[in-house]
């Protein structure tokens, strides 16, 4: 049973790790990635739309707590690559899945 979900979920962790730390080193490490370019487009437009995603995609099958994935392993990306006050935005990113769900749920 245990091995048919996490087969179920992977794009969720996949999805999480790719944006939450690889991206957001990219953003992060590369020198022609200036600070505003990456909160607008790394922070606020691809893992918005991510989140959005996550939301619709974490049904009445899955388990609510899996709404906590994507904004905890940003946060360790966020707390290794970025400064301090981009942190926040995994509350952010909480709030936007969160909203989704609860709004999918009821179709």
């Amino acid at each position: 049973m245990k091995a048919f979900r996490i087969r179920e979920n992977w794009q969720i962790w996949a999805g999480s790790i790719v944006l939450g730390i690889v991206l957001t080193a990219l953003c992060a490490k590369l020198p022609f990635v200036s600070r505003v370019t990456m909160m607008w487009l790394d922070l606020i437009v691809i893992n918005g739309v991510f989140c959005l995603w996550l939301g619709k995609h974490i049904n009445s099958k899955s388990k609510p707590w899996e709404l906590f994935i994507f904004p905890v392993i940003y946060l360790i990306g966020g707390y290794l690559f970025t400064p301090r006050y981009m942190w926040y935005f995994a509350l952010i990113y909480l709030g936007i899945s969160y909203l989704t769900w609860s709004m999918s749920r009821h179709e």
